[in-house]
C-alpha cells in the first residue's frame, strides 16, 4: 500500500507539475507578447531621439550656411573658412564647407586637413549637401547624416541603427527588415532601427527570472535581478576595456596662451576615442560614463602615462609647458591616483611640477575628507597644481578654494559668451575676477572664440585663456608641428 501511495503521490506530483508548467506556459505566452510590444516601444523611443538629434544638427548647419552666405567674402580669412563659423557646429560632423561667389570658390574647409575633427566618411552612407544662396554667394556644407548617430549607437547592443538619405540613389536596407522606421518631416531622411529576433528574445528572457519568481520564491528574484542589471552595464564597460587593450584611445591637446603675447603656457590633455566600429566619438558619448564607472582608474592611468610621454616630447622644443589632466573629484578618494601619477612622471621631488590636475565638477566631491586631503597633499609634495574646471556651472564653490588651496579657476565659456553680450554692463566674470584676486587664485578663461571676447577678458585683467580663436584641440604630432613653427 505504501508503494501504491508512493506511486499515486508521484502521479499527483507529476500532474501538479504538468498543470503548473501549462499555466506558466500560458502566462509566458502573454508575457512574451507584452515584452515584444515593450521592445518595439523602446526602439521607437530610441529612433525618435536619434532623429531629433540629427535634425537639430542639420538645422544648426543650415543656420550656419545662411549666415555664411549673408557674410560672403567676410566669412573667409586667408583663403580658409572663418573659424567662428564652426562655433555652432561643435557637435555636427561636417565633412566639408565651401563658400563661392559666381561659381568661383572663395574659401573652403575639409575635415581631411584636421584628423582630430569629429567626422566620418562615405563608408557610413551617402552625404547630404546643405547649401544657402544669397545673391551670387553660395555657402555649402557636406554632412554624412549617419555620423550624427554615433552618440546613440552604443546604448543598445546588437541592433542596427541607421539614418537614410531618402533622396540618395540606390538606398537599400541590408540584413533584417527594419522594425521601426521614422521619417523626418523637415529633412529628406529617415531613421531605421532593426533588431534581430534573437535580440527581442533576449530582452524577454532577461525578465524571465522575475516571472519565475512569481511562481517560485522571492529569493530567485533577488538573485537574477542584479545579474541582469550587471550584464546590461557590462555592455559598455566591455567596450571600454577593449578600447584600452586595442589602443583606440588617444589624446588631443588644447593650448593655454598668454593673452597679451600669445605665448604658450601649457596644454590641456583631452581624451578621445576612435571606436573600431563607430569611428571618432564625441567626448560626451563616453567620458561622463567613464567618470562614474570602475574603469576611471584604468583610463586615468593611461592618460597620465600618455601625457607624460607627449609632454617630454613637447618640452624638448619649448621647455616650460605644463600639462593639464582632467580628474573627477571622486578620484581624490583613491590613493592609487598618486601612484599612477608618480609611475607616469617619475618619483623625483618635483616630478609633478609641470602637471596641473583640473578637477571636473560634474559631481560633488567631499574635499574635507581625510583621504582627499592626504591625496592632495601627496600630489602637492611633488609639485602638482590644482585647478577647478568649468568654474561656476558645476559643483564648484568657495569652500573648494580653501579646502584644496586651489591654484587656478577656469571660467566656463558660457560666462565668457555672456561677457561679450553684456558689453560694459556688470557681469559674473567681473565678480569672479575680484573673488579670485581676494583668494590669490589665477584665472584661465575658457572658450575664447572672437576677438571681442579676447579684448573683454584682457580689459578686466584675465591673462590666460583657451579657445578656438587661438587653436582647436590638436593631436600630439600637430602640437609638435606648431611648437616647431614657433621656435623658428
Amino acid at each position: 500500500m505504501t508503494e501504491s501511495w508512493d506511486k499515486l503521490s508521484g502521479k499527483l506530483a507529476a500532474i501538479y507539475v504538468l498543470a503548473l508548467v501549462c499555466c506558466f506556459a500560458v502566462y509566458l505566452a502573454f508575457d512574451l507578447q507584452r515584452s515584444w510590444s515593450d521592445s518595439l516601444r523602446r526602439l521607437d523611443t530610441h529612433a525618435t531621439a536619434a532623429l531629433k538629434w540629427s535634425e537639430k544638427g542639420l538645422d544648426a548647419t543650415t543656420v550656419a550656411m545662411s549666415d555664411a552666405a549673408k557674410r560672403g567674402a567676410l566669412a573667409c580669412r586667408n583663403g580658409e573658412v572663418d573659424r567662428q563659423l564652426f562655433s555652432s557646429l561643435l557637435n555636427v560632423p561636417v565633412d566639408r564647407v565651401a563658400i563661392s561667389a559666381g561659381g568661383t570658390v572663395l574659401c573652403d574647409w575639409t575635415a581631411e586637413r584636421f584628423p582630430e575633427t569629429a567626422s566620418c566618411g562615405a563608408e557610413l552612407g551617402s552625404p547630404m549637401r546643405i547649401l544657402h544662396t544669397v545673391g551670387d554667394v553660395t555657402a555649402e556644407a557636406r554632412v554624412y547624416p549617419a555620423c550624427l548617430l554615433a552618440p546613440f549607437s552604443l546604448t543598445i547592443e546588437d541592433i542596427r541603427l541607421s539614418l537614410v538619405n531618402v533622396k540618395a540613389p540606390g538606398v537599400a536596407t541590408e540584413g533584417p527588415l527594419p522594425t521601426v522606421a521614422i521619417r523626418s518631416q523637415s529633412w529628406p531622411m529617415k531613421v531605421e532601427v532593426a533588431a534581430p529576433t534573437s535580440w527581442m528574445a533576449r530582452r524577454w528572457m532577461a525578465d524571465l527570472p522575475v516571472q519565475v519568481g512569481l511562481f517560485t520564491v522571492f529569493g530567485a528574484l533577488i538573485w537574477f535581478g542584479p545579474i541582469a542589471m550587471l550584464r546590461r552595464r557590462l555592455s559598455v564597460e566591455g567596450q571600454v576595456r577593449t578600447a584600452l587593450r586595442r589602443g583606440e584611445f588617444f589624446l588631443t591637446y588644447l593650448p593655454t596662451v598668454e593673452v597679451d603675447t600669445g605665448d604658450w603656457l601649457g596644454v590641456e590633455a583631452l581624451m578621445r576615442w576612435r571606436h573600431g566600429k563607430h569611428g571618432l566619438l564625441q567626448p560626451a558619448a563616453f567620458i561622463p560614463w567613464i567618470e562614474r564607472s570602475a574603469l576611471i582608474h584604468d583610463t586615468t592611468s593611461w592618460v597620465l602615462q600618455q601625457a607624460a610621454t607627449d609632454l617630454a616630447r613637447m618640452n624638448e622644443l619649448h621647455g616650460e609647458l605644463y600639462v593639464g589632466i582632467n580628474l573627477p573629484p571622486t578620484q581624490l578618494n583613491d590613493l592609487r591616483v598618486v601612484d599612477a601619477a608618480l609611475d607616469a612622471f617619475g618619483s623625483d621631488p618635483l616630478s609633478l611640477c609641470r602637471v596641473m590636475f583640473e578637477l571636473t565638477e560634474r559631481e560633488a566631491g567631499d574635499y574635507a575628507s581625510p583621504i582627499v586631503q592626504q591625496v592632495v597633499s601627496r600630489l602637492r609634495e611633488r609639485g602638482a597644481q590644482f585647478a577647478l574646471d568649468d568654474f561656476g556651472i558645476g559643483y564648484s564653490n568657495l569652500a573648494s578654494l580653501n579646502l584644496l588651496d586651489i591654484d587656478f579657476i577656469k571660467v566656463d565659456k558660457s560666462f565668457v559668451q555672456e561677457l561679450e553680450r553684456r558689453g560694459t554692463e556688470p557681469n559674473v566674470v567681473d565678480t569672479i575676477v575680484v573673488m579670485a584676486r581676494e583668494f590669490g587664485v589665477g584665472i584661465i578663461a575658457e572658450g575664447i572664440e572672437t576677438e571681442r571676447q579676447l579684448d573683454r577678458i584682457r580689459r578686466i585683467g584675465i591673462r590666460m585663456a583657451q579657445g578656438f580663436l587661438f587653436f582647436r584641440p590638436m593631436t600630439v604630432e600637430a602640437t609638435l608641428d606648431q611648437l616647431r613653427l614657433r621656435t623658428q
